[in-house]
């Protein structure tokens, strides 16, 4: 089972417009060669009502830095992941409310999973895997969010 890490700001003193797309780099060991990353934006009313920001975004680490080339990570190692090429929003963001971040890892039954071992992910089997993901994330990740101030 994995855990997903969920972040929260503290509360918007004043409302904000975000406009624009998230950016930023995660920086993580794993004990594989690649996974797929997923984060969710949400805005947490004052009312405990939670709203989506934006689409959830979606990368496999080893084209995060190339698109259009593979580039394995290197067990254990600690490696820098850019986030970009995010879907473009734009939302406001009231007075009272927090934003929230779900960092997980994709590994749904309804999507392809990348079991992290290197191989092309479409022959990739539970039986490669043989280990489960083991995730390190690094506190000099950041998340970049696009925001203006009313």
């Amino acid at each position: 089972m994995f855990l997903k890490l969920i972040f929260e700001t503290d509360v918007f003193d004043t409302a904000v417009k975000i406009i624009g797309n998230f950016t930023g780099k995660l920086r993580a060991s794993i004990n594989k060669k690649d996974m797929d990353i997923t984060m969710e934006f949400y805005e947490k009313l004052p009312t405990g009502q939670y709203l989506k920001v934006s689409h959830d975004y979606f990368a496999r680490a080893s084209y995060a830095k190339n698109n259009t080339k593979r580039k394995l990570l290197k067990p254990l190692a600690k490696e820098s992941i850019p986030i970009h090429n995010t879907f473009s929003t734009g939302r406001k963001i009231e007075k009272g409310s927090k934003l929230i971040v779900i960092l997980g890892i994709r590994k749904s039954a309804d999507a392809q999973i990348n079991y992290g071992t290197g191989k092309d992910v479409s022959t990739e089997t539970i039986a490669d895997a043989k280990e489960a993901l083991d995730i390190k994330w690094y506190t000099d990740s950041y998340i970049e969010i696009p925001i203006i101030k009313e």
